[in-house]
């Protein structure tokens, strides 16, 4: 026998388990009764949404869970986004796709269930800005911390501040005879390098924050590692101040057993 015919006008409330390539997708009617539950290509699940009459659909609120709701809401559908840990309950048996998509469509129409707004592409590009500045950040963090630990191993040493700690590396852009050939070549075209990239990038990814939408910007032609996140905008209102970043001098103590030390901070320049 072959397989019955679906009727696919009679689909009123939908669950979509999403994934990279292969989703699931539980379609009930309007006495939920299950219409179909099965396995989508990612290239097929656009053309079956767009052949399915408007309904409810409920996704949780994962990994580019806000772009299918964008795709699936101008198809005419009403995407509802949850939290995982609030379908989690609904899940009848082991964990799958399919219980995973069965429970999803059971909890999008509960009363009391709390959803999440669908974000759009600019909300979702500001949020990326943060993001990436908190992770070059941490990044930062992690390699100024290795390369202070590491010197610190023949006898250079110095205070915990990211300032500080680029005068350690331009103990090794400057090869100091204080600093074993081998080490140099060991460190400083990792952690040194990778330090001022980052340094870099989260300068630009701050000046993006502050600038935009501005036009008239004049942030561009200054070097990144003294942006502060002040726009120099023709209309900007956060202010048209550059923050330059003080300095910090290495010196080597004359005592027996001495340690390169860092000493002094000039008081930071305004321009």
């Amino acid at each position: 026998m072959g397989k019955l015919p679906i009727d696919l006008s009679s689909v009123t409330t939908v669950g979509l388990d999403l994934a990279k390539h292969v989703f699931f997708i539980h379609a009930v009617d309007a006495q939920g009764q299950v219409v179909f539950a099965k396995e989508v290509r990612r290239r097929d699940l656009l053309p079956l949404f767009a052949s399915l009459p408007a309904c409810l659909v409920g996704v949780e609120a994962c990994s580019s869970a806000h772009h299918w709701g964008r795709e699936l809401t101008a198809l005419g559908h009403d995407v509802r986004l949850m939290p995982p840990a609030y379908v989690k309950p609904y899940v009848k048996r082991q964990k799958n796709d399919a219980a995973d998509a069965a429970a999803i469509c059971e909890a999008v129409t509960r009363p009391s269930m709390r959803f999440v707004k669908v974000r759009s592409i600019d909300n979702q590009a500001v949020l990326m800005h943060h993001k990436v500045r908190e992770m070059l950040v941490r990044q930062r963090t992690q390699i100024l911390n290795g390369l202070r630990g590491q010197l610190a191993e023949i006898g250079i040493i110095a205070a915990q501040s990211p300032v500080h700690a680029r005068a350690l590396a331009d103990l090794l852009r400057n090869n100091d005879v204080s600093i074993p050939e081998a080490v140099v070549t060991a460190i400083a075209t990792g952690h040194a390098a990778r330090a001022s990239r980052c340094r870099d990038q989260r300068g630009r990814c701050r000046h993006r924050q502050a600038c935009q939408g501005r036009s008239g910007c004049k942030c561009a032609d200054v070097d990144p590692k003294y942006w502060s996140g002040h726009c120099l905008g023709a209309g900007c209102q956060r202010g048209r101040s550059i923050r330059l970043l003080g300095t910090t001098t290495v010196r080597r103590v004359p005592r027996s057993g001495a340690s390169a030390e860092l000493v002094g901070r000039q008081a930071p320049a305004r321009a």
